[in-house]
């Protein structure tokens, strides 16, 4: 009983955090995959509070450097370093005082974040932590999507999650057969993208080789699911195929908020978030409805989540809260006005240069201003955004004020 009061009072008031935004913080980037390259240009996002005139910023690894004076305590820099998703991880940044280092950026396994920090972690339940997502995560670029302007990924959704991510968001449709549900399938913009059981392959083989937790949402269901019976083959579909790894809402009274202990001890570490107003397995969570403005404008999307009603202290919520950042081109962004008159016809628009002149806003807004209410941060083009690192430094902040309430409790 004791142990239960304890955690009741750490959900209440888990986010009483001190004000660490103003601790220094580097994370680093990567520009969207561009046609015939297998490197990407690495960007910069600095928070420096502390540094003075004179001090250096430093990216490098062991083939190649980047070194800019700070003027802004806080800012982005683009550099013409290049490196692979797979090697991300040997680039580091530092920051010199007359050639002394006063910081260096932490090395995070992207893959194993979250086990790697069980022992902090493990009284925290999902929607106390700030979990990074992908939005449309089976829209990604691959031969047989290749040429389609409004894909929302450049990785597999198997290197996603290897890449930290741990939301991954899914639409589902199917194809009738004999007026049924019969062949299910992730669907975007009306196209068909991934087999579902392609999506759960990707995700089990991610699973079966790490300890970490996911979140799998379903949810914007295709017009082909007609009835609550659709629904109910789909949801055996989803237990069948992933009988090894799903954890089970009807095995706690916690629901949502049982803390991440008692999912590692259980052994199932796939979550489903089924969004249907209809009848849903007691096996599943209960949909995660997201927070998504149709905003052409980054700052009609900040007034958007700035709202006090979506920046709420997130312990003391049931369910996951979920904020979709990502900016909406409208036509007139997409398809250029008639420029016949024009010297010089429009380039053809291009969604990822659209999408990588907004991502800086991710890491200043999240860490500068949200730190203390965000949950789930979903993207596009994760990589050019910086969230999982983001994520894992304030997942670390929280677990360690949540450890601080233990011993002295």
């Amino acid at each position: 009983m004791c142990r239960l009061l304890l955690l009741l009072v750490l959900h209440l008031n888990l986010l009483d955090l001190s004000s660490s935004e103003d601790e220094t913080l580097v994370i680093l980037t990567l520009s969207p995959a561009e046609e015939d390259e297998t490197t990407r240009k690495i960007g910069v996002y600095y928070h420096c509070p502390d540094c003075a005139p004179g001090d250096v910023l430093r990216v490098a690894d062991e083939h190649q450097i980047f070194e800019k004076i700070i003027g802004d305590p806080r800012g982005f820099l683009r550099t013409d370093l290049r490196v692979s998703p797979e090697s991300f991880s040997d680039i580091t940044a530092t920051i010199l005082r007359n050639g002394e280092l006063i910081y260096s950026s932490p090395v995070i396994d992207r893959a194993n974040w979250m086990h790697d920090n069980k022992s902090i972690l493990k009284y925290l339940s999902l929607p106390q932590l700030v979990i990074p997502g992908t939005h449309q995560s089976g829209a990604y670029d691959r031969p047989e999507t290749h040429g389609i302007w409004n894909l929302c990924q450049d990785l597999s959704i198997e290197d996603q999650l290897t890449l930290g991510i741990r939301y991954i968001d899914v639409q589902p449709s199917c194809k009738r057969i004999e007026d049924q549900c019969q062949s299910f399938f992730m669907e975007y913009s009306l196209l068909e993208m991934l087999p579902m059981d392609a999506v759960f392959s990707e995700i089990k083989g991610f699973l079966n080789r790490t300890n970490e937790i996911v979140i799998l949402s379903l949810s914007d269901f295709s017009s082909e699911f007609q009835s609550d019976e659709d629904h109910a083959r789909f949801m055996e579909f989803i237990k069948h195929e992933l009988a090894d790894d799903l954890f089970s809402f009807n095995t706690t009274s916690h629901g949502w908020s049982t803390p991440l202990g008692k999912i590692w001890k259980a052994e199932k570490r796939l979550i489903i978030s089924y969004n249907y107003g209809g009848p849903v397995d007691p096996t599943f969570g209960t949909g995660v409805q997201p927070f998504w403005c149709n905003c052409q404008r980054s700052d009609d999307l900040h007034v958007f989540f700035a709202d006090p009603q979506k920046r709420k202290n997130w312990a003391n919520r049931k369910i996951p809260s979920v904020d979709v950042v990502e900016l909406i081109p409208g036509w007139q962004t997409v398809v250029p006005q008639d420029s016949s008159n024009s010297a010089e016809s429009s380039p053809p628009f291009s969604f990822k240069a659209w999408t990588e002149e907004f991502s800086p806003k991710v890491c200043e807004w999240y860490h500068e201003q949200w730190n203390a209410t965000s949950n789930v941060v979903v993207v596009d083009f994760f990589e050019t955004t910086g969230v999982v690192d983001l994520a894992v430094h304030w997942n670390k902040k929280r677990g360690e004020d949540t450890m601080k309430k233990i011993t002295s409790a």
